[in-house]
C-alpha cells in the first residue's frame, strides 16, 4: 500500500480549511478523531505528538500561541479528517483499518516537527511543572 500524501492533503484541504474558521466543527472533529486515537493501538507511538499537536491548537485559539503557520494548523486538521473517515484508503472496519490513517497523522507530524519543537519550547518558558504537555481525553475542547 503506497499512500499519495499530495493527493490526501489536495483533497481534503478544502474541506479543512472550512473547519480551521468554525470551532464547533473543529471541537466536534477533534472530539470524534480522539475517541478513534485513545482507542486505537495503531496510533501507540504517535500519541504523545499528537496530544502536543492539539495542545498548539488550543493555544492557537485561544490567542496565547500564534507563532504557528495556518498551513501547519490545516495539516493536523487534515490528519483528523482523514481518521474520521472510515472509507480511506484502507476502511477502518477492516483488520488494520487504521494504519493508513496513522501513516497519515505519522507523516504530518514529521512535516510539522519543528513547529511542535518550538510550540514546546515556548510552553516551556512558561515554567510548567512539567515538561511534557498533558492533554487529557477529555480535554480537547477549543475554547
Amino acid at each position: 500500500m503506497k499512500l499519495d500524501f499530495s493527493k490526501i492533503f489536495r483533497k481534503l484541504s478544502p474541506k479543512a480549511n472550512r473547519i480551521y474558521h468554525d470551532k464547533n466543527r473543529l471541537n466536534s472533529l477533534i472530539k470524534e478523531g480522539m475517541k478513534l486515537l485513545f482507542s486505537n493501538k495503531a496510533f501507540a507511538d504517535l500519541i504523545d505528538d499528537i496530544k502536543i499537536a492539539l495542545q498548539l491548537i488550543k493555544s492557537y485559539y485561544k490567542g496565547e500561541y500564534r507563532a504557528v503557520s495556518k498551513k501547519n494548523i490545516i495539516m493536523i486538521i487534515i490528519g483528523f479528517i482523514y481518521l474520521v473517515n472510515p472509507m480511506d484508503v484502507v476502511p477502518d472496519f477492516l483488520l488494520g483499518g487504521f494504519i493508513d490513517d496513522a501513516a497519515v497523522f505519522a507523516y504530518i507530524i514529521k512535516l510539522i516537527h519543528n513547529e511542535l519543537a518550538s510550540f514546546t519550547l515556548w510552553k516551556s518558558k512558561l515554567d510548567l511543572n512539567e515538561s511534557t504537555i498533558e492533554v487529557d481525553e477529555e480535554d480537547y475542547e477549543i475554547d
